[in-house]
């Protein structure tokens, strides 16, 4: 996930977290690129970076995990970081 976040954005999560069973695990960005500069304040719930949920959820497919990747929270709507979740199935 670090190498797809690098290539796609270049730079690195700003921490990763990993549940005790390795069935859940949180990366965050205080510096997301894609949301630097926007806020966004009539649209709660909206995830402006959420495509990236796809692209972290296309890389591991392609490694044979099943299970599930979504965006938690989100700087472009005044979070302190984006974060993203996955969880195996």
């Amino acid at each position: 996930m670090q190498l797809a976040y690098k290539v796609n954005l270049g730079q690195e999560f700003t921490t990763v977290w990993i549940r005790n069973d390795r069935k859940t695990i949180k990366f965050s960005d205080e510096r997301c690129v894609i949301c630097e500069g926007v806020e966004i304040a009539d649209m709660p719930g909206l995830q402006y970076c959420n495509l990236l949920s796809g692209v972290f959820q296309a890389v591991l497919g392609l490694r044979g995990f099943k299970g599930t990747t979504y965006q938690e929270t989100c700087r472009a709507l005044g979070d302190p970081e984006c974060m993203w979740t996955t969880k195996s199935e």
